[in-house]
């Protein structure tokens, strides 16, 4: 039996153009680093459970020279040695802001922040956050595929 897939882009697509435009926006109009843009995106994909998104941005990631090895280790990049300051600094947020309700200490958290990356990209980040979210969100509720 075949499961149910729901195509936003069909059936809602203004909603869906708008949100394209949203990642191409933060994409091209921040100073934030392309390859932790996408450790981040694979990391809270990885968090959400969405193997669409985790293909997507893992093959992206390598495109932009991310190594395989730092991609197998982002599951454990507290433990492995293999990641910057800034991108654990990057990664912690993105696990606590996708797990909100364990967002403690918020002013801790943005200090850290602050050590790594100015105002305006600590809020691209946190845009960028949310956004992974709405797409992983999407493609598990949607049954997005992924293609063999």
């Amino acid at each position: 039996m075949s499961e149910t897939r729901l195509n936003p882009s069909n059936l809602s697509p203004n909603i869906y153009k708008t949100i394209v435009k949203y990642d191409a926006q933060i994409y091209s109009e921040t100073t934030l680093n392309k390859e932790l843009i996408e450790l981040v995106k694979v990391r809270i994909s990885q968090l959400n459970g969405c193997a669409f998104c985790i293909d997507v941005h893992s093959k992206h990631a390598l495109s932009l020279g991310i190594s395989e090895r730092k991609l197998l280790l982002l599951n454990a990049w507290k433990e492995a040695p293999l990641f910057t300051e800034q991108e654990q600094a990057a990664l912690r947020w993105a696990e606590q802001v996708t797990f909100i309700q364990n967002l403690e200490d918020k002013q801790t958290q943005l200090h850290e922040l602050k050590a790594h990356f100015n105002d305006k990209e600590i809020v691209d980040l946190t845009y960028l956050i949310g956004l992974v979210n709405v797409w992983n969100r999407l493609a598990i509720s949607m049954n997005y595929e992924i293609s063999r």
